[in-house]
């Protein structure tokens, strides 16, 4: 049975790289013109082809429209942050805490993650919660059909960060250890 989490980093192991968004101007601003670019074909398609947008400010008041959709947003990130926890957890993982008051919300832990167990940690949230929302679309009041929509777009765009990282070890060797500690993720390899 494969190993998922070390308390310690093996002595054979050596640091590949290390990611740090809050530190990495570039690749942050990158991410966000990707994570607009996604967030506004997802509205226009979706506004386009199936459902106008303006139906959910002509059948809300706008306190009601703004308002549910920043609770529902704090909400999700909660949720997104907490299903990441969960997971490390899952995986054994210790000191696992989320930082929920930074610009860029994440857990991070103790422990060294297995390549697996990272990748399986930062796309959970991705897919469960994307799968409760599309379930949610099908089954609320149209009137809230776009609410629910922002969330998902609110998922999809959140999850960004996840799957860069997850890209980024995808190329990285099956024995890849990472440490999420502070706002910094290292990936180590054997040496």
């Amino acid at each position: 049975m494969e190993r998922n989490t070390y308390n310690n980093l093996p002595k054979d192991y050596s640091t590949l790289r290390s990611v740090n968004l809050k530190k990495s101007k570039g690749v942050y601003l990158l991410l966000v013109v990707i994570a607009l670019t996604i967030a506004c074909i997802m509205v226009e398609v979706m506004s386009r082809f199936f459902m106008p947008l303006s139906s959910y400010f002509e059948q809300n008041s706008h306190w009601m429209a703004y308002g549910t959709f920043v609770l529902g947003a704090l909400t999700y990130i909660a949720l997104h942050e907490t299903i990441h926890t969960v997971m490390l957890k899952r995986h054994n993982a210790d000191n696992t805490k989320i930082d929920l008051l930074s610009p860029l919300s994440y857990p991070k832990s103790s422990s060294y993650l297995s390549k697996q167990a990272y990748i399986t940690t930062a796309l959970t949230p991705l897919f469960a919660l994307g799968l409760v929302l599309i379930l949610l679309n099908i089954i609320v009041p149209a009137r809230f059909f776009w609410l629910v929509y922002m969330l998902q777009v609110l998922n999809v765009v959140g999850s960004i960060p996840d799957v860069y990282v997850a890209i980024l070890l995808s190329h990285s060797p099956f024995d890849t250890l990472i440490l999420c500690k502070d706002s910094e993720i290292g990936i180590f390899t054997k040496k």
